[in-house]
This record gives C-alpha cells, sequence and structure tokens, in this order.
C-alpha cells in the first residue's frame, strides 16, 4: 500500500512537471502578445501614446498573420553610424525575436535608420522591396513625421510578407526540382544543325550555269532576225521632240494653317507618398494607412546594403 502511494505520488509530480514546461512557451507567447513594447520599443520618444499603441497593433497582427517578429525601435543612443547594424543585431538578439523577424531601428543619436532581417525576412524583402521601403518612408522620417513613416512601413513589410508567401517572390527563379533541372539542361545542350557540303554547293552552281547557257544558245538559234544597228537614230520618231515648252506661274491663295505641338505629359512619377519617383517593374505596395501630413521632396537620406541581408543609411 506505501509502495503504491509513493508511485502515484511519482506519477503526479511527473505530470506537473511535464504540464509546466509544456505552458512555457505559451506564457511566453502571451507575454510577448500582450506587451506592447516587444512590437514597439520607443526609447526616443517619437511617437505619442496613442500611437504608440496604434502601432504595436498593427505589428503584432502582421507578426501573428506571417510568423515572424516584425517590430520597430527608437534609441537616443550615441552610436556612431558604422556601428549601428551590429548594434541593431544585438538588441535583436537581447529583446529575444524570433528566426524569422525584421527589426526596424532609428537611432537620433546620428539621424541613423536601420532595417535588421532574418530568416524568410531576408528572402522575402530583397534589394528591390527594400529599395521601395526606404523610398516610401524616408521624406517622412527627415521631416519627423515617425508614425506617418512607421505606419507606411508596417503596410510595406505585409505586403512584401503576403507576396513571399504567395510565391510572388520565387515566381521568377527556376525551380530546383529533377523535371525543372531536367528542362534546364536540355535547354543548354547545343543544337545541332544540318551540315552544309562544299561539294554539293559547287555541283548545284555548274548544273544551275549549264542549264542556263543551254537555254540562251537556243533561244539564240532560233531568232534569225537579229543584226547589229549602227546607231541610236533608228529608235527616234519623227518630230517627236519638235514644240515649244510654256511655263505659266499661277497665284491660288495664301491660307496658312498652324497646328500647336502636343506637349508630352509624363506618367512616371511615383505612387508613393509625397516620396521621389520609383523605377520598380514589381507592383508598389498598396497603402492603407492614410499619411496625416504631407512632407517636402528634398530628402537628403541615404541607402546602402548590410551583410547580413539588411540595408541601413541616414535620414
Amino acid at each position: 500500500m506505501r509502495r503504491m502511494r509513493e508511485n502515484m505520488i511519482r506519477m503526479i509530480t511527473a505530470a506537473c512537471t511535464l504540464l509546466l514546461l509544456a505552458m512555457t512557451p505559451c506564457v511566453l507567447t502571451t507575454r510577448a502578445a500582450s506587451d506592447d513594447s516587444y512590437y514597439v520599443r520607443d526609447d526616443a520618444d517619437l511617437l505619442t501614446d496613442e500611437e504608440e499603441t496604434q502601432l504595436a497593433s498593427r505589428l503584432r497582427a502582421i507578426s501573428f498573420a506571417h510568423a515572424c517578429d516584425v517590430a520597430i525601435y527608437t534609441t537616443e543612443a550615441d552610436v556612431l553610424d558604422a556601428q549601428f547594424d551590429a548594434f541593431c543585431a544585438e538588441y535583436y538578439e537581447s529583446a529575444g525575436y524570433g528566426a524569422d523577424g525584421a527589426l526596424y531601428t532609428i537611432g537620433m543619436g546620428h539621424r541613423t535608420w536601420d532595417l535588421y532581417l532574418q530568416g524568410k525576412c531576408v528572402e522575402a524583402l530583397d534589394d528591390e522591396a527594400q529599395e521601395i521601403i526606404y523610398e516610401d518612408v524616408i521624406d517622412y522620417l527627415s521631416a519627423g513625421y515617425f508614425n506617418d513613416a512607421f505606419m507606411l512601413y508596417a503596410d510595406d513589410i505585409e505586403h512584401y510578407l503576403k507576396l513571399y508567401e504567395e510565391g510572388g517572390v520565387a515566381a521568377a527563379q527556376p525551380g530546383t526540382g529533377e523535371e525543372d533541372a531536367s528542362e534546364l539542361m536540355q535547354s543548354h545542350l547545343p543544337v545541332e544543325k544540318p551540315g552544309i557540303s562544299v561539294t554539293g554547293i559547287l555541283m548545284s552552281l555548274l548544273g544551275s550555269f549549264g542549264i542556263s547557257g543551254a537555254s540562251v544558245s537556243a533561244m539564240k538559234r532560233g531568232n534569225k532576225s537579229v543584226y547589229r544597228a549602227s546607231g541610236a537614230r533608228s529608235y527616234l520618231v519623227q518630230s517627236s521632240l519638235a514644240g515649244t515648252l510654256q511655263q505659266t506661274d499661277t497665284f491660288l491663295n495664301n491660307n496658312i494653317i498652324k497646328t500647336p505641338i502636343a506637349v508630352a505629359v509624363s506618367n512616371s512619377s511615383s505612387s508613393r507618398p509625397g516620396g521621389m519617383g520609383g523605377t520598380s517593374s514589381r507592383p508598389r505596395p498598396t497603402h492603407t494607412y492614410r499619411p496625416t501630413h504631407r512632407p517636402p521632396m528634398s530628402s537628403s537620406g541615404t541607402f546602402r546594403r548590410t551583410g547580413g541581408g539588411g540595408s541601413h543609411g541616414r535620414f
């Protein structure tokens, strides 16, 4: 009886331990889901409380819908431009973000921005996508309209994550399956062209000349009335050049028709709000957010790629 009671206690203890271990990820996920600072940490105090709450809700919805961490971090830390990307990578790790994520960081110390990517976000946000995001937000950042910039960034991130999951980014790349590889190899094999025989060409030319010469000789023998003329006068008709050439100029009218030349109007302007024109061959993101400000289009921002697949610059 005593041994049975001890076994029962061990079983209950083991069951409780397993239950606690199973609940740990749920507790962490619930904490991250309910904590706005997990998605928006505004240490530089660039947003109002209402803006911060709305932005965190937007990023939380994107993160859960696409199984990745999409977050924004602002700081007043005095980090040099050359060290800012490493600073963002360190914050990404310390904040506990997952293997798939996109962290957009604003450093007010030297007016620096950084897009740090991990996992599938590196593939979803290729060079062209990151340049479009930069074009969409840089004027707002430079003008100090940070909430507008962050909300547009959220729209762009969501657009490219959807495009990636639907296969839009990888659609232009060849497949890696055996059938695709076989077709690719067949398409690169040299095409066999029929050979050209020099002897055949010579025989054809000789045959053509022989047939032509025989035909001309037969025609010449059949025409008995041909003789060489002594001059060209026999071809002229008598008095065919006689006569007087009269020239008369007659005035008709002086009407002048003026037709204005149409001026071509360029339709190459970008669809992004308040930004610079882009040259993207891919459809640009459709922004559900409508900015509350209209920044001047005179940004002096910079853009460059980083070694980890993200991008970095000044605003």
